[in-house]
């Protein structure tokens, strides 16, 4: 398996290295949608995300939440069966537990987003029943395990 990474992307050295260090053969290109898939198959792409606060921004920004629909249809358009962002936490484990999550604050105490939880959590909820997409979760420095776990997964290539 060879993986393409988007070079649209930021080079996310903690997944790079656990390419790197486990033989796992990766080329980076631009990519139609997503960071990561299979050179051979655009079934499975997952888009990372740092954290919650980016994809609150992502989902709860109005310019934002429509190119994450366009980049989904893309997807679509390409073949992609699974679309997964994969998002790095220490502290959720799956949508469900997102009302959970304690919003970070800067210095001065103001939160990085205004988002709250239980609604960011409600929007997830209605990405996976409306464009079927998947949230999954992990620790930053699990994030290339999972990326080879699930990309493995696409045993049809």
């Amino acid at each position: 398996m060879i993986i393409e990474s988007d070079t649209r992307q930021q080079k996310e050295k903690h997944i790079t290295d656990y390419f790197e260090r486990n033989d796992i053969k990766y080329i980076r290109n631009k990519l139609y949608a997503g960071d990561y898939k299979r050179v051979d198959s655009p079934k499975i792409i997952i888009d990372t995300k740092k954290d919650l606060v980016e994809i609150a921004g992502n989902l709860c920004r109005t310019s934002e939440h429509r190119r994450i629909k366009e980049e989904i249809a893309k997807a679509c358009d390409i073949g992609c069966e699974r679309f997964i962002f994969l998002i790095a936490s220490n502290t959720i484990g799956e949508v469900s537990e997102v009302h959970n999550w304690n919003v970070p604050k800067r210095k001065d105490e103001t939160p990085y987003t205004k988002v709250r939880p239980e609604v960011l959590q409600k929007i997830m909820e209605t990405m996976q029943e409306k464009y079927e997409v998947e949230f999954i979760f992990c620790k930053k420095i699990s994030m290339g395990k999972k990326i080879v776990e699930l990309l493995e997964g696409d045993a049809t290539c």
